[in-house]
């Protein structure tokens, strides 16, 4: 006798429901993974379920990420974002082109450039993605001196992923968007990855006296020595706190990361980031700033996990387009190598412990000291000349002069705006139009400090680069 085939039918139905179902939620009958709406155009947030262990969590995504591709011409929908909510189901993937096998460009911060890592070179997540990936982040620094300086940084080389690793708003933020604009102009098929990394001093706690202050302060103000330890005891302290405002998200962010067609991973924040710092605190040094081994280990787990999505943008032959205008600049500060006529009193010399930062130093009062430029291009070009600050203020570097011919100078002052907490940062101050041809700078420090004037980079640049409405300020505290 024939058996019907209808009860097989429905069994093979009531499997199939099950693994569909299984596929998204956990053994506690939790979504694995949480895909939300957000309030940007075109954006998805993927989350892992934060009542997830640790491990499980990791198993499941590795990081939370927020994925942006919204603007570019060829623009394609992540309407089958969902086909990855289970990263164990190979059937719903393509196969993968790993990271390791693209040529990448990391640009950053002290963050990318690995501080503190017992072996950077290898260790930092650029590396981490790839063994070959080039990491030109620089340490003290923001977006503005690779924005101006993109040729003379970057070079020939064809890229077919970049990562930009600036955080914060304010005056970063016209920087990050000449730099994303400069490298979208060159690099027209690179897949853009911006890389948000946050940071325990980025939280205000609001104190026994009514008034917030950087978690780094309220620390250093009770004595505390270790602070992963003291997280438990400040938690149940029932104080208020709260992620510095500009960090976690910005408009102008999202317009810069619309105008090149980028994408974006975000460093996995809780709503309550102090909870997040208690189970995550291994994530950075003890400085509370840079990011460790683990840390650096999340952000290349998330940013793969971000190419995994983008990856349908990648092209074999990707085109070269063009720097604009162009730029000529030297910098001997993380090198120590200068090229440029000088005077015979002005030496380069490193100036942290650990020897890797470098600048010329200017000190005499009296005479002072000369530095010749060249300006390559046959028309006029904006000069930029960098140097380093220490605020708040007092700061132990001189207020110094800065003449060209007699008829022309200007002061490079020390500045306290714009800085959160105290920082020794590189600044970069336009100093006008020079002609082609050589330029001779004259430096003449106007005070006693104690510390010499320090010289870092010169840099030419087109006029439609210097002409943004910005401040000549960025920062870093490496």
């Amino acid at each position: 006798m024939i058996k019907p085939k209808f009860p097989c039918i429905v069994i093979f139905v009531i499997v199939a429901a099950l693994n569909f179902i299984l596929t998204a939620i956990d053994l506690t009958g939790q979504p694995r993974i949480r895909f939300e709406s957000t309030n940007t155009p075109n954006e998805v947030v993927a989350s892992a379920n934060p009542s997830l262990p640790h491990s499980q969590r990791e198993e499941n995504l590795g990081n939370s990420i927020s994925l942006s591709q919204i603007g570019r011409k060829d623009s394609r929908r992540l309407s089958l974002l969902s086909q990855y909510a289970d990263p164990q189901s190979k059937e719903t993937k393509p196969s993968a082109l790993e990271t390791h096998d693209m040529k990448i460009l990391s640009l950053g911060t002290s963050q990318t450039w690995g501080v503190n890592l017992t072996n950077r070179e290898s260790e930092a997540y650029p590396r981490l993605l790839s063994p070959v990936a080039k990491n030109l982040a620089m340490r003290a620094m923001g977006p503005k001196y690779p924005a101006l300086c993109a040729q003379s940084l970057i070079g020939e080389e064809q890229y077919d992923i970049i990562t930009l690793e600036f955080i914060g708003g304010g005056q970063r933020i016209p920087d990050l968007g000449m730099l994303a604009g400069r490298l979208r102009e060159r690099f027209p098929d690179a897949i853009i990855i911006f890389v948000k990394i946050w940071y325990p001093r980025q939280i205000q706690i609001r104190d026994q006296n009514d008034e917030w202050i950087y978690l780094g302060t309220y620390f250093e103000k009770h004595g505390v020595e270790d602070w992963k330890n003291e997280l438990l005891n400040l938690k149940q302290s029932q104080l208020r706190y709260e992620v510095i405002p500009g960090y976690t998200g910005d408009d102008m962010f999202h317009k810069i990361v619309e105008s090149v067609g980028g994408y974006v991973y975000q460093m996995p924040q809780l709503n309550d980031a102090l909870n997040h710092l208690l189970e995550y605190k291994d994530w950075w040094l003890d400085d509370m700033h840079h990011i460790s081994l683990d840390g650096h280990k999340e952000v290349a787990r998330g940013v793969k996990e971000v190419f995994e999505h983008a990856r349908d943008s990648y092209k074999s032959e990707p085109r070269l387009g063009t720097w604009g205008e162009g730029d000529q600049c030297d910098t001997w500060y993380t090198s120590g190598q200068c090229s440029l006529p000088r005077s015979d009193n002005l030496v380069v010399k490193p100036f942290d412990k650990q020897m890797t930062k470098f600048a010329i130093d200017i000190g005499d009062m009296a005479r002072g000291g000369s530095v010749k430029v060249n300006n390559p291009f046959d028309s006029p070009r904006t000069l930029f000349i960098g140097y380093m600050v220490i605020n708040p203020l007092p700061s132990p570097y001189p207020r110094t002069s800065v003449a060209a011919g007699q008829n022309r100078s200007m002061i490079l002052e020390q500045t306290s705006q714009n800085f959160a907490f105290p920082v020794h940062v590189m600044v970069l101050k336009n100093f006008g139009l020079i002609s082609p041809g050589e330029t001779t700078l004259h430096f003449l420090p106007l005070e006693e400090g104690g510390n010499p004037f320090r010289l870092t980079s010169i840099s030419i640049v087109g006029q439609s680069q210097a002409d943004k409405k910005i401040e000549d300020l960025f920062y870093d505290d490496a």
